[in-house]
């Protein structure tokens, strides 16, 4: 995997913004205790950019929380107790729970929520029981929204998900959720659509059928036209069943470790569809390679044998009821592994030294060294990772996550991953550093975390 992998930042941006800060009930301060100041911050969980940055953007709702602080230094949410105003209502709205959701007429934003207009600057302003608070916030556009699928077709009792991308302040931003999503022609025989999640559900073969993705809060801006994609349902014409290990040795899988298998529906009209979650993995010797179940792709070796293995689309469902019909069955190539027993020396880190941009992500892989170097198998999915300061990075582990690093600030920044396989005195570990560099910055040198003083 190259060292410049980098998977589009997971920010959620959903149109209903609410505070994260814990709440609370004025009639619980003991005696002499009151509220002294009122300051307003952005919502942590929400900003596009954290809760240190004072700019909004066009087509994005925000969220601002009036906290109040105590006599004793004890904090409270003060959000839907405060008047909210702005300085001006023609660059930014904010609500005080009386500006309707654009997409549901029976809801409406959070107090605090704000809603930029137009470009410019404007102070925003809460009012408690003659306490002030006011924040000023800019408003700069986005540079560019993308429909990241422009075809898709899917197989029946499938689905797959339509994503949006907005390209803000030089970082790539998910803007899927920011969306309100609809077929132009809907045909609910054929599929629907999550209106706010752009998840479209195959019902039965038909198409094709328009998706559009429109920003509700900026209806009229020009980067926010034309984002649509054709959906067809059809039945696969052939399905094919990969390794994820394509650097293991002969087809082998090492005992008590987990690879996730590759399954693709592949479609007349060229386009290919992931179904690795979404059909069964059978095994003709369970003993040896085993399906999770629960994740059909992600196979398990408990002991040393061959397995033929195959993926299955389609066929009897069990079901009989009036109207149910099963899609025709399709079938995978076999894929045969053979798990055997091996000895893990070492494990090591790759790429080393490597960098993600920030509010990025990367893919780091830990390769397992087996028997004196005789064999090589990624244990990714195996070890447990770490990071040595994760309000810089963050580092998932286990089935779903393992290696995944995420960036969790738009800043410069290093720091130390560790893989470790089992644990006491007997643990293998590796550790390599990683660098988080900002869009357009200069990148010097090798990457090295700095030493503490």
């Amino acid at each position: 995997m190259s060292s410049s992998t980098h998977i589009r930042v997971r920010i959620g941006l959903g149109l209903m913004m609410v505070a994260l800060l814990s709440a609370c009930d004025i009639q619980g301060i003991g005696h002499g205790n009151r509220i002294e100041t009122l300051t307003i911050q952005k919502a942590t969980a929400t900003g596009l950019f954290g809760n240190s940055d004072n700019t909004a953007y066009l087509c994005f709702s925000d969220k601002l929380v009036a906290v109040g602080t105590f006599t004793d230094g004890g904090q409270a949410d003060y959000s839907s107790r405060g008047h909210w105003t702005s300085s001006n209502p023609a660059v930014i709205k904010v609500s005080n729970g009386d500006i309707q959701l654009p997409t549901d007429e029976t809801l409406a934003f959070a107090s605090g929520s704000i809603i930029p207009v137009a470009e410019g600057t404007a102070t925003i302003s809460v009012d408690f029981v003659g306490l002030h608070a006011s924040y000023d916030v800019t408003v700069k556009p986005i540079e560019s929204l993308t429909l990241n699928q422009s075809s898709i077709t899917l197989a029946p009792e499938t689905s797959t998900a339509l994503s949006l991308s907005a390209q803000v302040a030089g970082y790539e931003i998910n803007a899927t959720n920011a969306a309100a999503w609809s077929f132009d022609t809907p045909d609910d025989a054929v599929a629907s659509i999550g209106a706010g999640t752009g998840k479209v559900t195959a019902i039965a073969v038909g198409g094709p059928l328009t998706a559009r993705a429109e920003l509700p809060l900026c209806p009229s801006y020009v980067a926010a036209q034309g984002l649509t994609a054709t959906v067809n349902v059809a039945v696969p014409e052939s399905l094919s069943l990969e390794r994820e290990f394509t650097d293991a040795p002969n087809g082998e899988l090492v005992v008590g470790t987990t690879e996730a298998l590759k399954v693709a529906a592949h479609f007349a009209d060229g386009n290919s569809q992931d179904l690795s979650l979404q059909v069964p993995v059978s095994s003709d010797n369970v003993d040896a390679v085993v399906s999770l179940g629960v994740l059909p792709n992600y196979v398990s070796a408990p002991a040393a044998g061959q397995a033929n293995l195959t993926a299955v689309y389609g066929g009897d469902d069990g079901i009989n009821t009036e109207g149910d019909t099963d899609p025709p069955e399709v079938s995978s190539n076999v894929l045969s592994l053979t798990a055997v027993e091996r000895t893990l020396d070492s494990i090591s880190i790759t790429p080393k030294n490597s960098r993600v941009t920030a509010l990025g992500t990367i893919q780091l892989e830990a390769i397992g060294s087996y028997d004196n170097g005789a064999a090589t198998q990624p244990v990714t999915r195996s070890v447990t990772w770490a990071s040595s300061d994760t309000s810089i990075v963050t580092a998932g582990s286990g089935l779903l996550f393992g290696g995944i690093m995420q960036s969790q600030k738009p800043e410069d920044g290093a720091v130390t991953i560790t893989a470790t396989y089992g644990s006491g005195d007997t643990a293998l570990t590796d550790e390599t550093a990683l660098c988080v560099s900002t869009p357009g910055a200069p990148v010097t040198g090798e990457c090295s975390v700095p030493e503490t003083p």
